[in-house]
């Protein structure tokens, strides 16, 4: 099937650099949910929905565990871990946020909420000591991992509801606009960023379109003014997984795309010729680890300041200024406290040499609060305190942290980086520093990224920028406006040759969309008008053909296909990625429902029925042929052999009977094995 070329599938391209956005937000809706987003607090409501909606296909998927003896447990223990992990991190940011600011205002209400969310945990518990026991053999286990389901989904339903009956109209009326919009972005910054990456493009997937688009508007609201900031967080939201379903991107990076934005957007493309603009093999396009080298300096720049304000308050005696002295050192602190934490949780567990920089990391943190214990003390004495005494002791203080991190850096970059630049691939470096990026928590980041661009050379603010697209950004291209030609360095509307007169036409990639504002070098690429998306392949009615009812492109040998109207517009039940948009090929099952041809090799080893339906995914006449074999020759106990069920095929869709058996229950109307046993006869005739 075709596939659709996705924004971090965008590939840098020959001249274009930089793409400037407009978000276009459409505020009107039908919808009842999203008439409500005028107030931040509603998006709360959006939450729910999605919890709801995992509940509800966990308890389904622990349903089918129950009654099909067939059914594997560990799709079902990674949804069980995915639910815990994003449910835990919602009430943690529910109590540590919105229920103490609405205590202030409204009292004897939050305390209720938190407490439920205790008795929440408990059975989540109770569902994995579960898991956990010895139990898995038993026949009871699966009816018990589904009961247990059950009682969680119904708790945390109940719970929710309450919520949006007495807590969210509470918090609208009691708390202004500004006021709402601060707690929902204090919710989201209370919530780890690595976790962060997955609750936005899962909450993304569990809405409808026009939700979405409300929801995207909210956070418009909601997201402080920092563009780099809104890409990164409107890059999860797009759903997009950063690292595992980007094309290789390296070789020849010359002509590069990145992006000036005028709401939330950003791009990353593909490399055009050589020839075109020659970069060195020292560029941080080709070893952007070296961008570590950037913070270095920032924070070696940020110490010094620090060590000359504190010189000139030993010069000048004047303590009125101390309090934005400590918290800038408090700023500085943090950034080299998860610097180190980064480095610990991400860069030296992904070498196989053992590295280790905790005494470096352990002293300068004893050093910081040695600092902000010193500053407070003097803050707390006031006038009491010896100027003089302070002063010396502030200025040894900062020039002893400047020492420590400065040996630390230079150890860095004589062992680490060194290593990291032979044995990683610039797209593991990319890698590397965006997840380096995200142990940092969101309120620290807001500020982070406009001080360390600010500190660059435009030259590298460009070059940062873009590793950081080309790791983690998604673009939306419809709604490119400008562009700037790398070699002439000339910001002008978006278009596939540069109109400056000396770049002599240069062409910005062998394929561009008009419509969809892409480019491309490598693939062979067709728009199709009816998806208005770009989509791999040579075109329409040459390997491809459009269908009208399914409203997808399909691959010509599939014009005989069972159509099933906007059947690709819903998620893979596999994977669950987005099947419209979606990069990787595309297999549609007998039934009408389609997966990723890749999940559905891997899923086909282990069933035979799809995951939506139940109908049989191919003929299966041979199986059920050695089922008839195996059925003819077992011989059932007397007791069982007048004993029949009632069943339901799921194929035919027939309700009959068939005799008794442990596993296989045949359908008298079309012969499939593929049925469901409706009604047990407990009673046998040889009884009467």
């Amino acid at each position: 099937m075709a596939t659709p070329l996705t924004g971090l599938q965008h590939r840098d391209v020959g001249g274009v650099a930089v793409m400037a956005t407009v978000n276009q937000i459409d505020s009107s809706s039908s919808n009842k949910l999203s008439k409500k987003q005028s107030s931040p607090i509603h998006i709360f409501l959006y939450f729910h929905k999605a919890i709801r909606s995992e509940l509800d296909a966990l308890h389904r998927s622990a349903i089918d565990f129950a009654t099909n003896v067939h059914a594997e447990i560990e799709p079902l223990l990674k949804r069980y871990h995915f639910l815990r992990s994003i449910y835990q991190h919602h009430c943690n940011a529910e109590d540590e946020v919105i229920f103490p600011a609405l205590d202030i205002r409204v009292k004897n209400v939050a305390r209720t909420y938190s407490l439920e969310h205790e008795g929440e945990s408990v059975i989540f518990d109770q569902l994995f000591a579960l898991l956990d026991s010895d139990m898995k053999n038993k026949e009871s286990f699966r009816r018990e991992l589904a009961s247990c389901t059950g009682a969680l989904q119904t708790s945390i339903s109940q719970h929710m509801s309450k919520e949006e009956e007495q807590v969210i109209p509470l918090l609208v009326e009691k708390f202004s606009f500004e006021e709402q919009a601060s707690l929902v972005w204090q919710f989201l910054c209370s919530i780890p960023v690595n976790m962060m990456a997955e609750f936005l493009p899962w909450l993304s997937a569990s809405v409808s379109s026009d939700e979405r688009q409300e929801m995207r508007s909210c956070l418009c609201r909601v997201i402080p003014e920092e563009k780099l900031l809104q890409q990164i967080i409107f890059t999860w939201m797009d759903g997009v997984n950063m690292f595992k379903k980007r094309k290789n991107l390296e070789g020849d990076v010359t002509h590069h795309c990145s992006s000036i934005t005028e709401e939330s957007c950003a791009c990353s493309s593909r490399s055009i010729k050589r020839e075109s603009f020659l970069r060195s093999s020292d560029s941080p396009l080709e070893r952007p680890v070296d961008e570590i080298l950037h913070w270095h300096k920032a924070i070696e720049k940020e110490l010094i300041d620090i060590a000359e304000a504190a010189r000139r308050i030993q010069l000048s005696g004047d303590f009125s200024d101390l309090s934005a002295f400590n918290k800038r050192l408090q700023f500085i602190a943090e950034v080299c406290i998860f610097h180190c934490i980064a480095e610990d949780k991400v860069i030296f567990p992904a070498f196989d040499a053992e590295l280790s920089f905790a005494q470096e990391h352990a002293e300068e943190e004893t050093e910081f609060d040695k600092f902000r214990c010193l500053i407070e003390r003097i803050e707390n004495d006031g006038a009491n305190s010896s100027s003089s005494e302070f002063c010396s002791k502030l200025c040894s203080h900062a020039d002893r942290i400047m020492a420590i991190i400065g040996n630390h850096f230079k150890n860095e970059e004589l062992q680490v980086l060194p290593l990291a630049r032979k044995h990683f691939s610039p797209k593991k470096q990319r890698e590397l520093l965006y997840k380096s990026l995200c142990v940092m928590p969101l309120r620290l980041i807001e500020c982070v990224l406009p001080w360390l661009v600010g500190s660059l050379t435009e030259e590298d603010a460009k070059s940062f920028l873009h590793n950081m697209r080309m790791a983690g950004s998604v673009m939306i291209m419809k709604a490119t406006t400008k562009m700037i030609c790398m070699n002439c360095l000339k910001v002008q509307p978006v278009g596939p040759v540069c109109s400056t007169p000396s770049c002599n036409g240069l062409s910005m990639a062998k394929y561009y969309c008009s419509y969809c504002k892409f480019f491309d070098d490598e693939r062979t690429v067709y728009h199709c008008p009816f998806c208005n998306l770009c989509r791999l392949g040579q075109g329409l009615g040459i390997d491809f053909f459009h269908c009208m009812t399914c409203n997808y492109c399909l691959g010509i040998k599939l014009l005989d296909h069972k159509c099933r109207e906007k059947g690709l517009e819903t998620n893979c039940p596999i994977c669950c990625d987005f099947l419209f948009t979606s990069s990787a090929a595309v297999r549609a099952l007998p039934c009408g429902h389609f997966m990723h041809s890749a999940c559905f090799q891997a899923y086909a080893c282990t069933h035979y029925i799809c995951p939506i339906c139940s109908k049989s995914m191919g003929d299966m006449s041979v199986y059920f042929g050695m089922l008839d074999a195996l059925m003819a020759s077992e011989v059932l106990p007397e007791d069982y052999r007048n004993r029949s069920h009632d069943i339901l095929c799921n194929d035919c869709g027939k309700k009959g009977s068939a005799p008794f058996h442990w596993l296989y229950h045949k359908c008298g109307y079309c012969g499939s094995y593929n049925t469901r046993v409706i009604k047990v006869d407990q009673v046998s005739d040889f009884l009467h």
